[in-house]
């Protein structure tokens, strides 16, 4: 019970805290100034660009010493993203989905096999226009699901908060991209583990510091409000 009522203390004087933090935040005209203000980033560790043409994005990665991983997201002229992240409280053990656009690939196996006959037809048969055209048709059938299928086939790597297990990064790589986005991972995963051992010892500070840096990242819109919510409630359970 006294648990209980502590750890309700504690999730009030956080909401307390954070409803200031942000009005300050507001005022300032930056999302990132709790950040920025405080620590310096001056020196690069590593700079990763992918671009993504399939889905027209182009993504900026840049790791800094101090503990900071920067993530850029434009899609054409249009800046999607644009936030930091604070490495110390990531998890170094990323998940890895895969996705195989199976269906669209035997689409287009179906498709060109048709076309293949078509073709086939025209030259064994009176109605010759006829099949070329049906050949034609399926032709461009066939190219318009292979894209497709290059489109929805891809590689995500997630990575979420070690206190709190809230998704915060997401690289996605594609047929043309995929590569890239695999020698990226080690690198991050190597600057987290640096990064985690200017950590305090004491497991209450650092969770403290946990919820702190989960408020920061809905602030910034990296994390929505309700996965901010989750993920605070469970390190309030380890409280």
């Amino acid at each position: 019970m006294s648990i209980q009522a502590s750890a309700s203390e504690i999730e009030q004087s956080f909401h307390d805290m954070e409803s200031g933090a942000e009005a300050e935040h507001i005022s300032m005209g930056s999302y990132e100034a709790d950040i920025t203000s405080a620590v310096e980033l001056n020196n690069v560790r590593a700079h990763f660009k992918v671009s993504n043409r399939l889905h027209g994005a182009r993504f900026s990665y840049v790791l800094y010493e101090e503990g900071f991983l920067k993530v850029r997201k434009q899609k054409g002229k249009n800046l999607i993203q644009d936030h930091y992240l604070s490495l110390r409280f990531l998890s170094s053990k990323p998940k890895i989905t895969r996705i195989i656009a199976k269906r669209t690939a035997y689409t287009a196996l179906g498709l060109a096999a048709v076309g293949i006959v078509s073709v086939l037809l025209s030259l064994i048969t009176p109605w010759v226009e006829f099949f070329r055209l049906t050949a034609m048709l399926f032709g461009v059938g066939t190219a318009g699901a292979f894209l497709m299928f290059l489109y929805l086939t891809h590689e995500r790597v997630h990575f979420y908060t070690a206190a709190g297990g809230c998704e915060v990064l997401r690289l996605m790589g594609s047929v043309d991209s995929y590569r890239k986005v695999r020698a990226i991972v080690p690198a991050i995963c190597r600057a987290i583990d640096d990064a985690q051992a200017n950590n305090p010892n004491d497991r209450a500070v650092f969770l403290r510091e946990a919820m702190h840096e989960h408020y920061r990242l809905q602030r910034a819109r990296v994390i929505s409000k309700n996965a901010c919510g989750n993920a605070t409630r469970r390190i309030l359970s380890e409280f």
